[in-house]
């Protein structure tokens, strides 16, 4: 795999994952809110992608289901990233 390939997995392929992961972990351990804090952990630091690319093109975000869409946007409202510098805020 080339560097540019190796880069784009680290951002990009790894958010999948984690999203993807996200959904079956809720689903399957609902009483158990350290998975969710897990996932909460894990989902911060691609926040700020997520709202400038939601900025740019919102059809993104409808890719993933209406669940990890609301997790996504109470994450960035919690974390303060918003638009239009999409930075992450004091929590």
């Amino acid at each position: 795999m080339s560097q540019p390939d190796i880069l784009w997995w680290q951002k990009y392929g790894t958010l999948a994952q984690m999203a993807a992961c996200e959904e079956a972990i809720v689903a399957a351990f609902a009483s158990r809110p350290e998975w969710q804090a897990s996932c909460n952990y894990d989902l911060k630091p691609h926040l700020p992608f997520l709202c400038e690319k939601n900025g740019v093109e919102p059809a993104y975000l409808a890719t993933y289901s209406n669940n990890t869409q609301q997790w996504v946007k109470a994450s960035m409202k919690t974390a303060s990233v918003t638009p239009p510098d999409c930075k992450l805020g004091k929590t």
